[in-house]
């Protein structure tokens, strides 16, 4: 993750997610996932709610509601997010 200005606090756990009342991302362990293409794809889209905290993007604070819609458009865009760097990897393709 060179050129970043600030490097994520990435922690290991049970489920990946991106917790915005403490900055951090949680993964798994890799053997958890299915292969390494699936583990990024989680890993971009964590990465994807980090960027957009308030202090980096200045995007809306991260919905906790579920069945919102702005809960739904998050999730859009962080699959989005996830999509387009595993497209530039040779032989990748994203895990919709």
């Amino acid at each position: 993750m060179e050129g970043l200005n600030e490097q994520p606090r990435i922690e290991t756990g049970q489920l990946a997610a991106y917790v915005p009342t403490e900055d951090k991302i949680i993964m798994p362990a890799m053997k958890h996932f299915r292969d390494a293409e699936s583990y990024h794809a989680s890993l971009f889209h964590q990465l994807t709610h980090w960027t957009g905290a308030a202090h980096r993007l200045a995007q809306a604070a991260h919905p906790l509601h579920r069945r919102s819609q702005a809960y739904a458009r998050e999730e859009l865009v962080a699959e989005n997010g996830c999509c387009l760097p595993l497209r530039q990897m040779p032989d990748r393709r994203c895990h919709s």
